[in-house]
C-alpha cells in the first residue's frame, strides 16, 4: 500500500511543471544559474517566478487543508450524527 503524500509534496504534484521545478531546485540547493539554465529564463525573471511559483503553492496547500478540513468533519459526524461543539467553521 502506498504512503500518503505529505501536504506539501502533494500540493507540489498539482502546481504546473515550470513552478513545481523552480520550488524543487531551489530546496535542492541549485545556485540561480542552474535554476535558470533547467528553466530556460533569463536571470532577472528568476525572483518573480519563485514568487509566483511560492504563491501557487500556499494556494495549493490551502486548498488541501480545505479539503483535509471537509473530510475530517465529515468522518467525525457520521460517528456523531447529533450537533455538537465542534467547530464546523
Amino acid at each position: 500500500m502506498d504512503d500518503p503524500l505529505d501536504p506539501r509534496e502533494a500540493a507540489l504534484r498539482q502546481l504546473p511543471l515550470p513552478y513545481s521545478l523552480a520550488l524543487r531546485l531551489r530546496d535542492a540547493g541549485v545556485t540561480d544559474e542552474l535554476l535558470c539554465d533547467y528553466l530556460s529564463i533569463e536571470r532577472d525573471a528568476l525572483p518573480a517566478l519563485l514568487s509566483l511559483a511560492q504563491a501557487k503553492l500556499a494556494a495549493a496547500l490551502k486548498i488541501d487543508e480545505g479539503r483535509h478540513g471537509t473530510r475530517c468533519r465529515a468522518r467525525h459526524h457520521l460517528h456523531h450524527p447529533t450537533p455538537c461543539s465542534r467547530q464546523m467553521g
